[in-house]
């Protein structure tokens, strides 16, 4: 009887060793895939700035043509 117990112990001591091991694993995995997902982020965030710089908005847009399209007409007169 003694025999099984300490071997019964033993086999709870591998499948709690083992479990811990697993849960290790999936924490670095889990770690590593936050890391990335923190890069892609930085990186989406360049692209952003960077295409900002680039392209205006068309609000923008709409504006320089309102200020250029109203700089060629004269301004309206209130009628009498």
């Amino acid at each position: 009887m003694r025999l099984s117990l300490r071997t019964s112990s033993f086999r709870f001591y591998d499948s709690l060793k083992a479990l811990v091991l697993a849960q290790q694993s999936q924490l670095v995995s889990r770690e590593a895939e936050i890391a990335d997902i923190e890069q892609l982020e930085l990186r989406l965030e360049d692209l952003e700035t960077s295409q900002a710089a680039i392209d205006p908005l068309p609000t923008q847009l709409a504006v320089i043509a309102a200020n250029e399209k109203a700089a060629g007409k004269p301004a309206r007169r209130p009628l009498p």
